[in-house]
């Protein structure tokens, strides 16, 4: 089970409608704007599958050939390409595909989401295949 997800989605809810509540305006509007803000939030966690939904993504597999599959929830396996937003630090990894249906899916993966065997050998091979297969730009080694 993922908990960075679940963990990011609530701080960022909890910023947004504090964000909101902040900018001081007439109280009743402030609490009206503060809960457009949650809800408007809370649909975009919960369509990208990081807040109980049948979109998050429960399997992935990287083929030898450099392309996805990544099922979510009952759905089959489609395949995705890695976009250019794929951030690889040093205790988290941020995955970004695109979809054949131009559908952007994200995965946020830390310490404790996966083994961590499965983590380090995924952010190393990251690192030494994907500015060949995403970057244009990124020269050949």
């Amino acid at each position: 089970m993922r908990r960075t997800e679940p963990c990011a989605a609530v701080l960022v809810l909890v910023a947004g409608v504090c964000g909101v509540l902040l900018l001081g305006i007439a109280p009743w509007t402030n609490l009206l704007a503060a809960a457009s803000a949650g809800g408007a939030i809370g649909f975009g966690l919960w369509r990208a599958g990081w807040i109980g939904s049948k979109h998050q993504i429960v399997e992935l597999r990287w083929l030898a050939d450099g392309r996805w599959l990544l099922a979510a929830g009952r759905e089959h396996a489609v395949p995705a390409e890695l976009s250019a937003g794929t951030r690889v630090a040093r205790n988290v990894l941020w995955l970004h595909w695109t979809t054949p249906g131009g559908r952007s899916r994200t995965m946020l993966l830390a310490r404790g989401d996966l083994p961590e065997s499965q983590r380090r050998a995924l952010a190393v091979r990251l690192r030494i295949e994907t500015p060949e297969r995403v970057l244009p730009e990124a020269r050949r080694r």
